[in-house]
């Protein structure tokens, strides 16, 4: 992913859930240099809004729960595997003696539910975090991309 488009996802990715329309989140990325090919940046601003008009009820699942379906934002990942999972993940920081909450995502071949998704993200990452002084309080599961290539 380029610089431009780069700025522009972050762009975006703040804008969409608001309900601004797509001609000026395309204008308001433009101006800030963010500009990339017009068909791209109407795909990744769908994208986005998917995933905020979804995540009030992917939270609200169970942890035993499947995300269904109609939950699930169709996208072309570009990536070889069949899900994107995005979540909250809370840590403390000891360098800094504070918590934190911020978005991270994962690939995963696995329909699984909510809670396995959940202990998968701290079995893999926790380990890695650990070895940084961060200590993992917990990740929810926010969103989930399906790729439509498979």
């Amino acid at each position: 992913m380029g610089l431009a488009r780069s700025i522009g996802k972050a762009i975006i990715d703040r804008l969409a859930p608001t309900g601004i329309s797509a001609n000026q989140i395309i204008r308001l990325v433009q101006g800030q240099g963010g500009g990339y090919q017009r068909s791209q940046m109407l795909d990744d601003i769908r994208t986005a809004a998917g995933k905020a008009k979804n995540q009030y009820w992917v939270e609200r699942l169970n942890s035993n729960d499947v995300v269904p379906d109609g939950l699930m934002v169709n996208k072309n990942l570009n990536y070889p595997a069949r899900y994107r999972v995005y979540g909250n993940f809370s840590y403390y920081d000891n360098s800094t003696d504070d918590y934190y909450t911020v978005t991270k995502s994962f690939y995963t071949d696995d329909l699984a539910n909510v809670g396995s998704w959940s202990d998968d993200f701290q079995s893999t990452y926790g380990e890695v975090y650990s070895t940084q002084g961060i200590e993992s309080m917990g990740f929810q599961v926010t969103a989930v991309e399906r790729n439509s290539h498979y």
